[in-house]
């Protein structure tokens, strides 16, 4: 005979051949059926349930990216996708306009110098952007080149306008790898003076044995922001210069601005 259901070797256990296992069945008649109403789905106990619930959708990315960052979900973070740093950017195309903003500076701000090419000392000026408050920045193009680009400052006139701010050793001066930073407005005439705050150097200090302290993983890691690279943005053109002024404002500016929101918690 053949058993078909739990319940059909229960009823006639006398027709199992093997005395040893006919006892075992016998006697813990009780605990067998205790077990297979344990591991029985009851289908009907009153669920709240919304089947809605249930559907794919676009998940809280910021949410996400806390819960990653807590539980130290390295791998996990990086499949997140880049997010717009959320603020206020606007791109500086007029002199009185970046004086004004300028001057306005009193103690401390972030910047960050775009250039051409991976050598600081021969490379070329494309922009500068700059911030003195969080979630606020400012980004002034000189060198982008591509159809229907808008007219920009002159490098030369914009550096000038810069020049004071930066030889001002009562104003404090905030970057990311400002070495690089340094060597690109040397060779443009400009020595930085006064106080310097690197937050590459300040990650560094706090995670000496931390591989990377890109401006990304540093964002990441303090922030929780998933920001975009420079590769993100300039993908498979040769350089930020053919990257439209728009879409370098929002990258610079919100570098900047996320730089100097960077000090403070570092």
């Amino acid at each position: 005979m053949k058993y078909h259901t739990l319940n059909d070797i229960l009823e006639k256990p006398e027709l199992i051949k093997r005395e040893r296992l006919r006892k075992l069945i016998t006697e813990n008649r009780d605990s067998i059926l205790r077990s297979y109403a344990l591991t029985t789905v009851d289908r009907d106990v009153p669920l709240d349930f919304d089947v809605n619930e249930c559907i794919r959708r676009e998940p809280d990315w910021q949410e996400l990216l806390n819960l990653f960052s807590e539980l130290e979900f390295g791998t996990f973070l990086k499949l997140i996708p880049p997010q717009s740093v959320s603020g206020s950017y606007e791109t500086v195309l007029e002199s009185g306009r970046l004086k004004a903003l300028l001057d306005a500076i009193e103690d401390s701000f972030a910047f960050n110098v775009e250039f051409s090419g991976t050598h600081p000392v021969s490379a070329e000026v494309i922009g500068i952007s700059f911030s003195s408050e969080k979630g606020r920045g400012y980004y002034v193009p000189v060198a982008h080149h591509y159809p229907e680009a808008p007219g920009q400052l002159d490098a030369g006139t914009v550096l000038d306008a810069f020049r004071p701010l930066y030889e001002n050793e009562s104003i404090r001066k905030i970057g990311h790898d400002l070495k690089a930073q340094l060597l690109v407005l040397r060779s443009s005439g400009i020595d930085l003076k006064g106080e310097l705050y690197d937050t590459m150097v300040a990650s560094y200090l706090l995670n000496p044995n931390k591989q990377n302290h890109s401006l990304e993983e540093v964002s990441l890691e303090h922030l929780s922001l998933r920001i975009r690279t420079f590769k993100d943005v300039v993908g498979k053109r040769s350089s930020l210069a053919s990257v439209s002024i728009e879409e370098a404002t929002e990258f610079s500016a919100s570098n900047a601005a996320v730089v100097m929101e960077l000090e403070d918690t570092l």
